[in-house]
């Protein structure tokens, strides 16, 4: 497969509202598991049973706590982008695949008008794979899915993205009012 036809990039999901309430929820029930454990333990005499917390505890938190890091691995392949969730750099998910070609309408989340059109085109399904990189810049795609549902996928974008954009979708980025 050659340079101009296919592309990987990989970026950390975004640091926002959702992500630190599950980390403060998530340390929150790790902290009332053990004081739970604690305190049945001693109340109904089971404290031998107790050196069995830690080990309870490391498997909960092994199971749970890779939902906190999540990274973003896009791969662009003859026009086809396929987001997959990276969790805690072990477990691999494919979340979305969708053709560039497909896109209705790409546009900057950063227009003063992104949220009033993503509101217009009344999407069935919003995907997010945005990035806390300041350094990127972020696209919003308008697509009917193969279900012909509307669906809207927020996600980052670097030179090549950007350049697999125009070269398989301009018309959409005209659509969306973007220039390349």
């Amino acid at each position: 497969m050659s340079d101009f036809e296919s592309y990987e990039f990989v970026v950390t999901s975004k640091k926002d509202g959702k992500n630190k309430l599950l980390r403060v929820l998530l340390i929150t029930f790790y902290t009332l598991f053990v004081v739970g454990c604690l305190v049945f333990g001693f109340l109904t005499g089971f404290v031998p049973l107790l050196a069995l917390v830690p080990l309870v505890l490391w498997i909960i938190i092994f199971f749970t706590w890779r939902y906190v890091k999540v990274e973003y691995e896009y791969l662009v392949d003859s026009g086809v982008i396929t987001f997959t969730k990276i969790y805690n750099n072990r477990t691999r998910r494919t979340a979305l695949t969708f053709d560039i070609r497909s896109a209705e309408t790409i546009l900057l989340a950063s227009a003063p008008d992104t949220q009033r059109r993503i509101f217009d085109y009344d999407p069935r399904h919003e995907y997010s794979f945005a990035s806390s990189n300041a350094n990127l810049v972020t696209f919003v795609a308008f697509y009917k899915n193969e279900d012909d549902r509307k669906c809207a996928v927020t996600f980052a974008a670097d030179d090549r993205i950007k350049k697999f954009l125009k070269m398989y979708n301009a018309s959409a980025l005209r659509n969306g009012n973007v220039s390349l």
